[in-house]
């Protein structure tokens, strides 16, 4: 009988045990509710245009321009479900670039992972260069000049990437650990090259751009 009533005792305490009781000498982290969310909108850059044109404020919503003239492409793109990709140029001085504010903004110590489709655009070897530099950045502040870089507590560059195919591939940034807050997400396009000098410029294409939550 004693044995009868010690069993369930003790499968109540294994019970609480494995249940949640935390060991003091190995604390568990909590779960970051956010991990693996996306914290751009519009990161497919959809729009409703059937032609290119120049990036205004409700073509790609909440997508604007921060810098020159980047275009929105009225094809499909890096897939086939929706339309709509973004068209920049650059060189080594200025350059076309997006910017939105975030919905959910960056959050100071929080790892990031950043990826993106993208091809080199080159329509004539006369005017455009072979490959097109992408730089991705978080900021708190708009800039006012030519092209985007970091500025302490303002700006950050999150990650680049190279572009030299030509059709549309899944460009990677290594994780980022945020060394701020920030509201807000840029992407530039640009060379490493003076187009005063050499009289080409870089252009890509991009989208399905994604910040996630790590």
């Amino acid at each position: 009988m004693k044995a009868k009533i010690l069993f369930p005792a003790l499968i109540v305490a294994v019970g609480m045990l494995a249940s949640g009781c935390e060991d003091k000498n190995n604390p568990t982290d909590p779960v970051d509710q956010d991990a693996g969310r996306n914290v751009i909108t519009n990161s497919g850059f959809d729009t409703e245009n059937t032609m290119v044109r120049d990036l205004d404020y409700v073509s790609a919503k909440p997508w604007i321009t921060a810098t020159g003239s980047p275009q929105i492409g009225a094809g499909y793109g890096s897939h086939t479900t929706t339309r709509g990709f973004m068209q920049m140029w650059g060189d080594n001085s200025s350059s076309e670039s997006i910017m939105q504010t975030l919905v959910t903004p960056i959050v100071k110590g929080k790892k990031y992972s950043l990826t993106a489709m993208g091809k080199v655009m080159i329509e004539s070897s006369t005017v455009n260069l072979n490959y097109a530099v992408v730089e991705f950045y978080a900021f708190n502040e708009q800039i006012s000049y030519a092209q985007w870089q970091p500025v302490s507590n303002k700006v950050a560059l999150i990650g680049a990437v190279t572009l030299r195919n030509l059709d549309w591939q899944k460009q990677t940034i290594p994780d980022w650990i945020a060394d701020n807050n920030y509201t807000g997400i840029a992407v530039q396009v640009r060379s490493n090259e003076d187009s005063h000098v050499t009289r080409k410029v870089s252009w890509g294409h991009i989208d399905d751009v994604e910040l996630r939550v790590k």
